[in-house]
Formats: structure tokens, sequence, C-alpha cells
């Protein structure tokens, strides 16, 4: 039954995101909600500027949790339509338990990619 309605979750969303991209255009977008897959998150983006968006991670999993906070630059690639690349810094804070006794992390990251 899990697999079931994961299965189903799964193609809910594909479907929606084929759908809103086809309505909206490449990047016309102020914010959006995604899902990854490994590790498992859920997202939140919001431009801030015209070329400037927070995004927030939740991963969640069976011994703990962590957020992750990012400031993203985005900037077009000549010659190429539609597609951006973008590059920006964040943070993470993350709470565990485990067998061995729980924590917490901090972290600084990194994000690099198109969209």
């Amino acid at each position: 039954m899990k697999l079931l309605t994961g299965v189903a979750f799964f193609v809910l969303m594909l479907s929606s995101s084929a759908h809103a991209q086809n309505n909206i255009g490449s990047h016309d977008y102020k914010t959006a909600l995604g899902v990854k897959f490994y590790p498992g998150s859920v997202s939140f983006k919001h431009f801030i500027k015209e070329k400037a968006a927070l995004e927030g991670l939740g991963y969640f999993w069976n011994r703990g949790m962590r957020v992750t906070g990012l400031y993203e630059f985005h900037n077009d690639i000549n010659g190429v339509e539609g597609l951006k690349w973008y590059v920006g810094p964040g943070a993470h804070v993350g709470f565990y338990s485990s067998k061995y006794g729980g924590g917490t992390s901090i972290g600084i990251d990194g994000v690099i990619g198109l969209d």
C-alpha cells in the first residue's frame, strides 16, 4: 500500500510539473515547490529579485532531520534560450539520533546548477 501511494504521488508530481512548465514558460516563475529523491527532501524556492532566489530544503529520515538554506544567483547562458545557470552559498543545521547517541550538525553549503 505504501508503494502504491508513493508511486501515485510521484506520478502526480511529474504531471503537475509538466503542466506548470507548459503554462508559464521557462523561468517565469516566482515561487516553486519541489521534491528531491536522494537524499529525500522537500524544497521551496522563491525569487526575491529578478536574478536572486532563496531556497530552503527539509531533509527527513528515520533517525533525524536537516534544514538547509541557500542564496542563489541566477544568470542567463548566452546563446541558449530558456536555460540559466545558478550558484550560491548556504548553511544547514541537522538533528539526529542513533543507537550510539544523538547529536546536532551545522555546516556550510554551496550550490551550482542549471534551471
